[in-house]
């Protein structure tokens, strides 16, 4: 694929963790390949039409502020990249400003986000230590993905983005009330995901300011979700710090695929034969070979609400994924190893 784009032939990266072990292996042309093919490589892979300032691979910083594109009608999904020009400015620090049709001008979008190490099979290589969510800036009519330790976003990071341009009875916003919070959890209480044990629950962390009052509301922990078998619901937890849940946090919730446009969503169990490195690979015909098929996941405690071989072993860290090896796969920040029966609710877009 790549000699086809670049005119270069392929090369095998080996990048190695902490302690020397092998990081990962996978195919790209990356490092020496001049600027000018990077960026032609941004066109090949396809940006949906209008993106400008930080779509993937390469695009040219500008100074002049970009325009505001009119916003899509369908779900649309892209890799966003984050440019000098979309980190460095004066709405936050830590943020990147996406400036894409698909959101723009939308505040009623429900966004959805994913790091990617390496889109495209590319490598970024930037690890994402800090949790991330979403909120939109009226100021610009723009949509932002932000960290929620208030840390920089890199300039090079990468992020998958899945836009559902309003909520539909399976994509939609929850906040955490005095009513819905036990400890570190939220519980959802919605027709689509009350006594469904087998749904497959995407969630993002959003950003707003709640009805009760002018103040917005942090929450500094990766997320998943868990099935609460006494109320039989579902539940967004906190799965890295395990941080009680803040009054007022808010999140954008999917349930299996039915408004993503196009996905596949399964769950995904690492086993012996998927754990590889710090990662557990998607086994699925979807992604398989695919380097620019387009991947969210989200932590999921307990499988069809039971432990045991489908889950109840969490994985405490925060997640992004990479392509390695003809396969994607849902990898730890901090280049530890997925535990086994550790569990993904994995949606998946073919190129």
């Amino acid at each position: 694929m790549f000699e086809d784009q670049l005119g270069v032939a392929p090369m095998t990266i080996r990048s190695t963790g902490m302690k020397g072990s092998l990081r990962r292996v996978f195919t790209a042309a990356v490092a020496w390949v001049p600027a000018v093919a990077l960026v032609a490589l941004s066109t090949v892979a396809a940006a949906p039409a209008g993106a400008t300032g930080g779509s993937y691979a390469g695009s040219a910083s500008s100074t002049a502020p970009a325009a505001v594109l009119p916003h899509t009608t369908t779900p649309t999904h892209f890799v966003w990249r984050a440019t000098a020009n979309s980190v460095s400015n004066l709405t936050c620090t830590n943020c990147t400003i996406i400036n894409n049709a698909a959101t723009n001008g939308n505040p009623n979008a429900v966004i959805f986000v994913q790091h990617n190490w390496n889109p495209h099979g590319i490598c970024s290589c930037i690890y994402q230590l800090a949790p991330v969510g979403v909120w939109y800036d009226s100021s610009l009519s723009k949509w932002v993905i932000f960290t929620e330790d208030d840390s920089s976003v890199q300039q090079g990071q990468t992020f998958n983005v899945l836009v559902v341009p309003h909520q539909t009875t399976t994509a939609f916003q929850v906040t955490a009330n005095a009513g819905n919070i036990k400890n570190d959890s939220m519980y959802i209480n919605h027709a689509n995901t009350l006594g469904a044990p087998n749904d497959k629950l995407m969630v993002t962390q959003l950003l707003e300011t709640p009805p009760s009052g002018p103040s917005i509301v942090y929450n500094n922990d990766g997320i998943g979700v868990i099935y609460q078998l006494n109320t039989q619901s579902w539940g967004i937890y906190n799965d890295v710090h395990f941080h009680n849940m803040p009054l007022g946090a808010s999140f954008n919730v999917m349930v299996n695929a039915g408004s993503s446009g196009g996905g596949t969503s399964k769950i995904q169990v690492t086993t012996a034969s998927t754990q590889y490195a710090d990662g557990a690979r998607i086994q699925s015909p979807v992604t398989t070979g695919d380097a620019n098929a387009t991947v969210f996941a989200t932590e999921n405690f307990n499988p069809y609400g039971v432990g045991g071989l489908h889950g109840g072993t969490g994985d405490a860290v925060l997640t992004g994924v990479y392509y390695s090896l003809n396969h994607w796969l849902v990898y730890n920040e901090d280049q530890t190893t997925p535990p086994i029966n550790s569990a993904f609710n994995v949606l998946l877009f073919p190129n």
